[in-house]
């Protein structure tokens, strides 16, 4: 029957949380536990796809909203402080997101200031966000009493352009928070001098990422000093959907998988004192990370609803005839997600022109969806049907494809569309479809209607590709980020095999901005599309085996990487398949080589470069003079000079540089010319002659340099005044060295050149920093170190366990031994050695320089 949309239903069921009894009485004692300010407690629910986690998420929001009522009342009254993110929110998956939501629900709870996350966070929206009001983008944040914001930076045009500028010049030690924090009165003064000061250490020296990163750490902080500050407060956090964060991530195993949520281990970690609470579908895999979190994680599997249960909850809906109850708790098998599907057919049937029978319910799964769809119009099933494509929902933008798909957007219903049991609304009003609902349609659309389904993720795709690239003069962000996994997601539905080459042929800016992790995170989506669709050996495939692998040598994985270059090598070079001396072949051989090099284990990459160079050098293969070859032969050199004979590597360098010098190869300037000669130089440093290196790095330089030639800015021509750089420390003019890396850092570490974290960038400021330490500034360069230090070994850069972060944790012990601090020196040596051990060789260099080290200093 037609009726106005805005008339009152004749029928609206009753949806009360039935059962989880255990579940609820478990939360209670955790929530009224007195729990230390030091201690840690994780409660974990876990269980198959429409279980009912959510409706205990709801749940238990619904106990803490009567706990906080009768707290007053009670003889003991605790101050519960209680927010919730769900993740099937997309957005709420960043974590600057993420941890706003929490920010803001926490103060609206229990009233608590953030001095430290607020000081941050608009830090971190002034360099992202240059010229943008945040009073006007984020004016919960100026709701109420916040001090801090209002006091500690001047929010007027001035003060916002003052701020912005600094951002923009990424200018360290300009202390601009210092300056404003100059200004604080009363309890903010306060907390400044006794935790915003030590908190807040190096904020304006960070980048925007680094600062995102660093984010849980900053709220974290808030938390334990107002819990230091009220012994009655009793935070609580819910997290949702948990297994949403690995969403599209291809895996949840492994070193990649657990970056998905290392923020929340980190939020964790550093609040503690607070109850967590969260809801997905597989226990928590932290103990395999770290066996201290077993005793942290309390978890518990949430199986389906009894009969009895899903009876009581039938009953209160209220559902009066005992045969259709029967048929829906029957239908159900245990699961609260078709048992609210089954109220929705319900509850839609009362508001038509006829009564619900048994029939109407019950049966196998698809059967019950099928009911439920048969019941609406033809109209509504498109628009729900539509709603299945886009990852996250708002009106305009299902407005918009309903224009372009179905006709128009007046068939969009939003308001009765959404009001539905599987839809959940995140923060920002913006829906999301359930999960076990979304697959289904999608099924049946590729199915039914295959062309239209390829014609709008084909839609979609072109939105998210337009958003893909740089803004002219930018670095890549967040948004392209999210623009080029959302545009494969949609292109791999629509045409997988195209899927596979565009993801490589977009990879460029996200390499060249050096997300290895992002990169990994897709390659291992196209890699499981080519597999299927191509086939484990399909020469696709394996190309896209082999950019993985590279992702993860790029992040220091190296032992992993030669695993997965190995296993490429052994199928290419199969008679069946292309052979041992096909070009490909050689390829996969040679990053295999490279990766055995990586690790330390000179004289074995040496092996294999000659062996391929042998193949190569052949006239009935490349010949002498291939540039395949060549660079064989120029990686060959690299080992042979690894491994101390830097006689005969300046011979084998100078060999290939007399070849591609000659105006019939490349040339003197062509860049490839360049970089051997640069690599010749390095030999002849490594044998003494110092200045004879400098000429030799000073004249490429002034050929790199040249506008018509690379520029002053780009990286090769940057690379060779590194090295120059290098040779003038060597002959000891320290000062000169230091302000020639100086130079060449404030170029690097720009956003529209490398960036802050860029790992050549942490070279150069690492090198600066051992010119410091050179001129006896050993605070100095220590200050570097651990700068360098604390960037490298952040999950999302390095780790803890990359041999480049245990470098520079060796060189900032050595720089405070320099300063007579020796047991905080042994405390960092500690257990280095079996660290750089686990991931280079023996015999590496820099094992037998710390092995040196340490004999030296006992």
């Amino acid at each position: 029957m037609i009726r106005p949309t805005h008339t009152e239903k004749k029928f609206t069921a009753n949806r009360e949380f039935t059962d989880r009894d255990d579940a609820k009485a478990l939360f209670m004692e955790a929530c009224e536990a007195a729990q230390p300010a030091d201690s840690y407690h994780v409660l974990m629910w876990y269980g198959v796809g429409g279980q009912g986690k959510s409706a205990l998420a709801r749940e238990c929001e619904r106990i803490l909203h009567r706990l906080r009522e009768a707290a007053p009342n009670m003889p003991n009254p605790r101050r519960y402080a209680v927010a919730k993110v769900d993740f099937e929110d997309a957005r709420l998956r960043r974590i600057d997101e993420a941890l706003l939501s929490l920010r803001l629900q926490l103060s609206k709870t229990s009233g608590m200031s953030f001095g430290a996350f607020d000081t941050a966070f608009a830090r971190y929206f002034t360099l992202t966000n240059p010229g943008v009001d945040m009073r006007k983008r984020h004016p919960e944040l100026f709701r109420g009493e916040n001090e801090l914001l209002n006091d500690l930076l001047d929010w007027s045009e001035v003060g916002v352009e003052a701020v912005a500028e600094a951002a923009s010049l990424a200018v360290p030690g300009m202390n601009i928070l210092y300056k404003y924090g100059a200004r604080l009165t009363g309890k903010v003064r306060q907390w400044w001098d006794m935790r915003g000061k030590q908190v807040l250490r190096g904020l304006d020296d960070l980048h925007p990422d680094e600062i995102a990163e660093n984010l849980p750490s900053y709220l974290g902080a808030d938390i334990c000093y107002a819990i230091a500050a009220d012994e009655t407060l009793r935070p609580v956090i819910l997290l949702d959907t948990y297994e949403a964060l690995w969403r599209e991530r291809g895996q949840k195993d492994g070193d990649a998988a657990r970056r998905a949520d290392q923020w929340v281990r980190l939020l964790v970690q550093d609040a503690p004192g607070v109850l967590f609470c969260l809801f997905g579908r597989d226990k928590l895999r932290w103990p395999q990370f770290d066996p201290e979190w077993a005793d942290v994680i309390d978890d518990h599997l949430l199986g389906g609803l009894s009969d009895e249960d899903a009876e009581c909850f039938l009953r209160k809906v209220p559902i009066e005839d005992g045969d259709i109850r029967a048929n829906i708790v029957s239908g159900a098998k245990g699961l609260p997600f078709f048992l609210d599907l089954q109220v929705d057919l319900y509850e839609a049937i009362m508001e038509s022109d006829r009564d619900p029978v048994a029939d109407d319910f019950g049966g196998s799964h698809p059967d019950i969806l099928n009911r439920f769809l048969d019941h609406l119009s033809e109209a509504e099933e498109n628009v729900l049907r539509l709603a299945s494509y886009p990852l996250v929902l708002d009106e305009a933008g299902l407005c918009e494809l309903a224009d372009i798909h179905l006709g128009g957007g007046a068939h969009v219903n939003w308001r009765r569309m959404t009001g539905r049991s599987f839809f959940s609304e995140g923060d920002d009003g913006t829906m999301t479809l359930h999960v076990l609902m979304r697959e289904d349609l999608q099924k049946r659309e590729k199915d039914e209607r295959p062309e239209l389904f390829k014609a709008i993720h084909t839609s979609l795709f072109d939105l998210h590709n337009s958003g893909i690239a740089p803004e002219a003069g930018r670095w890549v962000n967040t948004g392209n980020e999210r623009a080029f996994s959302n545009a494969f997601h949609h292109l791999s539905e629509s045409d997988e095999v195209a899927a596979v080459s565009w993801v490589l042929e977009q990879a460029g800016p996200f390499q060249k901005a050096a997300r290895w992790a992002l990169l990994e995170t897709i390659y291992r989506r196209a890699l499981g599309v080519s597999r299927r669709v191509l086939g484990e050996e399909h020469p696709d495939t394996l190309t896209m085996r082999s950019s993985l692998a590279l992702q993860t040598y790029h992040q220091g994985r190296y032992a992993e990487a030669e695993a997965e270059f190995r296993t490429v090598w052994d199928i290419r070079r199969r008679s069946d398949v292309l052979g041992e001396e096909h070009p490909s072949t050689l390829e996969a051989r040679h990053e295999l080589a490279l990766q055995i090099g990586a690790q330390g284990s000179y004289a074995e990459a040496e092996a294999e470069f000659r062996a391929i160079w042998d193949i190569q050098r052949r006239p009935d293969v490349l010949g002498e003079e291939h540039p395949d070859t060549l660079t064989t032969r120029h990686n060959l050199a690299h080992r042979i000079g690894h491994r101390g004979r830097y006689a005969e590597a300046e011979a084998e360098f100078r060999a290939v540089w007399d070849i591609q010098r000659r105006p019939d190869v490349l040339g003197e300037e062509h860049p490839n010319t360049l970089t051997t000669r640069l690599n010749l130089a390095q030999q002849i440093g490594n044998q003494g002659r110092y200045a004879e290196a400098e000429a030799e790095f000073r004249a490429i330089w002034d050929i790199q340099r040249r506008p018509d030639v690379l520029g002053e800015e780009h990286p090769s021509t940057l690379a060779t005044r590194h090295n120059l750089a290098q040779q003038i420390g060597d002959q000891g003019r320290y000062a000169e060295a230091e302000a020639e890396l100086r130079a060449i850092w404030d170029i690097r570490r720009r956003p529209d050149v490398l960036g802050e974290e860029h790992p050549n960038t942490l070279t150069t400021r690492h090198n600066l920093a051992l010119q410091i330490g050179n001129q006896g500034r050993y605070a100095e360069a220590e200050a570097e170190f651990r700068a360098i230090w604390d960037i490298r070994r952040r999950p999302d850069v390095l780790g803890e366990e990359h041999s480049h972060c245990l470098r520079a944790k060796f060189l900032l012990a050595k720089m405070l031994d320099g300063q007579d601090r020796s047991e905080e020196a042994a405390t960092l040596l500690d257990g280095l050695r079996d660290g750089l051990t686990s991931t280079l060789r023996p015999g590496h260099k820099w094992i037998v320089e710390l092995d040196d080290y340490l004999a030296t200093r006992e």
